[in-house]
């Protein structure tokens, strides 16, 4: 019998400056139905954002939440790995767009990093972009999650134990 499981969320938010060169925040998104959920499950996001020039903390969270929402959710692809690569892409191609718009004579470099996990029924999905880790714990232990690796890219999948 296939297990669901659901994910027990603690989020812990900074109070930031509203414009920041460098910031972290986590993200959790939802679908918008129950029919979507049992079919796309939850993801749940961590990314950092560096660069030159000051961001506006609140659009960028706002703008990449928005973005991993629809990219993700409204995916015909039916692996969840591919659907959150696509989304990631998405989104850093948006960040960096809304990061250059603000700069006039050259384009201002930004570094995205950005991790982001898909429980679905009892399958975790992680998806790693730029240079960010996951960790994983077990029986109290943690581990750093074995991933393959391609281009900005790394991607882990496996069975989540019932303990």
């Amino acid at each position: 019998m296939r297990k669901k499981l659901t994910a027990k969320v603690q989020k812990l938010d900074a109070k930031l400056e509203p414009s920041h060169k460098d910031f972290s925040k986590c993200l959790i998104i939802e679908p918008d139905t129950k029919e979507l959920a049992l079919k796309k499950g939850t993801v749940y996001s961590v990314f950092n954002i560096k660069g030159g020039a000051g961001f506006d903390v609140e659009l960028i969270t706002k703008v990449l939440k928005d973005v991993l929402h629809d990219s993700y959710y409204q995916s015909e692809n039916i692996s969840p790995i591919q659907s959150l690569e696509k989304a990631i892409l998405e989104a850093q191609e948006k960040v960096s767009q809304l990061s250059n718009e603000s700069v006039v004579n050259e384009e201002e470099i930004t570094n995205f990093n950005i991790v982001s996990a898909v429980l679905w029924g009892n399958v975790l999905y992680i998806v790693e972009f730029g240079q960010m880790e996951s960790y994983i714990m077990k029986e109290g232990n943690v581990e750093a999650v074995n991933t393959m690796t391609e281009g900005n890219f790394s991607a882990a999948s496996g069975v989540v134990d019932e303990e």
